[in-house]
């Protein structure tokens, strides 16, 4: 039975680690207590303890942390052994560095959009004059997250870049603010310059009564001027504030609708209603969890058994033995290895984008009919302007016929082709493509029997070389071992 990992938490907070020490480092407030320190460690602590489940539930049977060793290796995002999950480091070179960065960027460029950046880019400068030791450690933040994921990892998965973009939304913040002191300042100084007016009018009047009436009027004028201003503002402010909210769910409403299910997921959902009930699925695909999960869950009646490509099982002996016992046998991708022994049959396809995986949907129809291609004699010692013989067996040891479509020689520059001899079973000439030379024809294999080939050949040139020969059959090459053809003067 299927048994779900445990989630596995992202190693990417420790990799950022650097840029926290850094902050405490140029904070020496933060050391300025034993108590404050203690409750630091408390709480870096207290969501750690989120994870004490694994070991409960390996325990249960449900995963292998069952260790303390294996818990902390399992927390830092490594497998229980010590192996680091889901990269490596030391093997990335400059081209994946540039490759990784530049999604690491448009990621980040298509959640948030032009505006919203040009308005983080305002934040940081603003940050910078504000508090420039946090400005530092949030860039410092933001360039371990990236050098980590590009020396981690060829390719740069959202997941990972959220530290990032939780980043640069402080940075968004601080662009707010910055269109916010700027209206208040701009209040200000013109509440400053009208009281700065009304001081140089009512100095200036020689008469009460003229100043009292003149400077109601003015002050009237300019207070509805003010006011007037401040709604605009206010109204200014406003915009700028729901402005975030706005372009993230108009930039980011596709990505994150979920009224209809992925693709993906229908696909295989297709995959099952063909299918018959008790077939067999050999899969060699990242989309495996989605077939395991309907198998498990949602089409449980149907008992399809899902066996990955990392399974023991997921070999020929476990194929023929599905075969023979007549149920239906499928392969969502196909090992290559898998290829030359069995006719399959493309049902369905689907590319997906996420990983950028062809994903092919074969029906194994049959197992291939494997013929064995023997020579008479694997090491052939003549001289110099001798003619010599060559023979060739194609054998079939199975039951059942087994059609041949071509043959292919490929003969050493020391070696001279003459002719086919007729004494053999193949006995047409053959003809000549790219250096080689090819009898494409149908030639029939009955069941347990055997069809030889026999060529003349000169020796024209000194020396040590191979004789190389293979025939097609059922869309596959079945290779001949090679001749270790040796002329001596």
């Amino acid at each position: 039975m299927f048994r779900p990992e445990p989630y596995r938490p992202s190693a990417d907070t420790f990799y950022s680690s650097p840029a926290f020490f850094y902050f405490l480092i140029i904070k020496p407030p933060v050391f300025k207590s034993a108590k404050t320190i203690l409750l630091g460690i408390m709480y870096f602590i207290l969501p750690l303890s989120l994870y004490a489940f694994l070991p409960v539930r390996s325990l249960q049977g449900y995963g292998n942390v069952t260790t303390l060793k294996g818990f902390f290796y399992y927390i830092t995002g490594r497998y229980t052994t010590g192996e680091v999950h889901g990269g490596s480091f030391f093997d990335k070179d400059l081209a994946n560095f540039i490759s990784v960065a530049k999604e690491f960027f448009i990621i980040i460029y298509r959640n948030f959009g032009p505006v919203l950046l040009l308005i983080a880019l305002a934040g940081l400068v603003y940050l910078f004059k504000k508090d420039i030791k946090f400005a530092v450690c949030s860039l410092v933040f933001i360039l371990f997250n990236l050098v980590i994921i590009t020396q981690f990892i060829g390719w740069a998965p959202q997941n990972h870049i959220l530290f990032s973009m939780t980043v640069i939304t402080i940075y968004i913040s601080m662009g707010f603010l910055v269109i916010y002191d700027l209206c208040k300042n701009l209040l200000l100084r013109l509440e400053k310059k009208h009281e700065e007016k009304l001081k140089k009018d009512t100095s200036s009047q020689p008469d009460l009564e003229i100043i009292n009436n003149k400077s109601k009027n003015n002050n009237a004028a300019t207070l509805l001027k003010i006011t007037k201003l401040k709604y605009v503002l206010s109204s200014v402010l406003l915009a700028a504030f729901l402005i975030s909210p706005a372009l993230l769910a108009a930039g980011n409403y596709r990505m994150v609708d979920r009224s209809s299910p992925e693709e993906i997921y229908l696909f295989w959902n297709r995959i099952f209603d063909r299918v018959e009930n008790g077939s067999s699925i050999f899969v060699s695909s990242l989309s495996a969890n989605i077939g395991i999960f309907i198998a498990e869950y949602e089409q449980q009646e149907k008992n399809i058994s899902i066996i990955q490509n990392e399974d023991p099982e997921y070999n020929l002996e476990k194929i023929r033995e599905k075969l023979n016992s007549k149920t239906g046998v499928y392969f969502i991708g196909v090992e290559d290895f898998l290829i030359p022994f069995l006719n399959l049959k493309k049902l369905d396809s689907y590319r997906w984008p996420r990983f950028g995986e062809d994903i092919i949907f074969y029906n194994v129809t049959s197992e291939k009919k494997q013929l064995e291609i023997l020579p008479a004699d694997t090491e052939l010692n003549v001289r110099f302007g001798d003619i010599f013989s060559v023979e060739y067996k194609i054998i079939n040891q199975t039951g059942e016929d087994v059609l041949v479509n071509s043959l292919e020689l490929a003969l050493p520059a020391g070696a001279g082709f003459i002719e086919v001899d007729k004494a053999g079973s193949i006995n047409q000439q053959p003809g000549i493509s790219q250096g080689k030379y090819m009898w494409v024809k149908n030639y029939t294999v009955e069941a347990k029997s055997a069809l030889n080939l026999i060529l003349k050949l000169r020796a024209q040139a000194p020396g040590q070389s191979l004789i190389k020969f293979r025939v097609t059959s059922q869309d596959i090459y079945m290779d001949s071992p090679d001749i270790s053809l040796s002329i001596k003067e």
